[in-house]
């Protein structure tokens, strides 16, 4: 089964801030909520930063686990072991 998760994003003075909005059942659903939240304030100043991810349900999504983006600064993709 896949789901669609809808985040928002928004750049803060120094670090980044993530909502996450909702996890649906199709892109289309995701794409709907969008509108909605673009209604509310906050939102509605940022509307550049809808994203949805499409997951499956039951597989793990960092299987090789992480490198800190301190590290990853300057880097690029082939260069971390696991970043695709």
């Amino acid at each position: 089964m896949t789901v669609h998760l809808l985040q928002h994003r928004k750049a803060e003075d120094d670090y980044e801030s993530v909502k996450a909005l909702g996890i649906y059942a199709t892109r289309e659903d995701a794409e709907d909520a969008i509108g909605r939240f673009l209604r509310l304030p906050g939102f509605s100043e940022h509307p550049d930063g809808f994203s949805i991810d499409e997951y499956t349900v039951g597989k793990d999504c960092w299987p090789e686990g992480f490198v800190p983006w301190s590290e990853s600064v300057g880097k690029k993709e082939g260069d971390i072991p696991g970043w695709r």
